[in-house]
């Protein structure tokens, strides 16, 4: 018997994660996904600013605001989901639970972005005959932060 099948129903991964020493194991190696996010969050921000240079998008300030704020929150997602090797579920499973939820918003309200980025980038070039290398070079680069997430 545990929190989440008491709560839920049904047992998950996490029942196995939540116990040492899984939960150490795992609560070390989340350094590393800390850090891809950082440095996804990172490189989308610097993509956003290149094809704005490059002429190859052309937003809004709302629209860069938004963008911004999908990727930031998407941040913040990641970081506060560590809390989750912090607050054990048979204490609290609500405060174990809520740091999974704004991560998985912060990773949905990302990829939207990415997406929004990739309408308006194509709706932008309509009508253009070919793309430069430079040009080339950021849209691989904008379809493997789609998939590197």
């Amino acid at each position: 018997d545990n929190a989440i099948l008491t709560t839920m129903g049904y047992n998950n991964i996490c029942v196995g994660i939540d116990m040492p020493p899984a939960l150490w194991t795992t609560a070390t190696l989340y350094g590393l996904c800390s850090a891809a996010t950082l440095n996804y969050v990172l490189f989308a921000l610097h993509r956003l600013k290149v094809s704005s240079e490059e002429h190859m998008i052309s937003l809004s300030k709302p629209e860069v605001v938004a963008f911004y704020f999908c990727n930031l929150f998407y941040l913040f997602g990641g970081l506060v989901f560590a809390l989750c090797f912090v607050n054990h579920p048979w204490d609290n499973l609500p405060a174990h639970t809520r740091p999974f939820e704004i991560f998985m918003v912060g990773k949905l309200l990302a990829v939207w972005a990415v997406f929004y980025e990739e309408k308006l980038s194509r709706k932008f070039s309509e009508g253009r005959y070919g793309i430069d290398k430079k040009k080339k070079r950021i849209l691989i680069l904008r379809h493997f932060g789609i998939f590197g997430m």
